[in-house]
């Protein structure tokens, strides 16, 4: 979550609208150059749970895959 915290304020690529802060029960929209910046950011955070380790691997190879094709990406919180 804090990396994708961390690049707020944003500008929403869908709509223009400079958003403040990570919308916790609704739509977040990331373009790719800063989904590229958050995977940066995911890719560095240390854990020494397995399972922690292999969900972020998987988050980032699945932003990668995205990533190769899409202008952005939509995070939904749901907290």
């Amino acid at each position: 979550m804090k990396a994708f915290q961390s690049v707020f304020p944003i500008k929403n690529p869908w709509n223009g609208i400079i958003e403040d802060e990570f919308d916790k029960i609704g739509h977040n929209f990331f373009d790719n150059a800063i989904c590229k910046l958050i995977v940066e950011k995911i890719s560095r955070i240390e854990t020494h749970n397995e399972k922690e380790r292999r969900f972020l691997f998987e988050v980032i190879n699945w932003l990668h895959d995205k990533l190769a094709y899409a202008d952005y990406i939509v995070v939904y919180g749901n907290l």
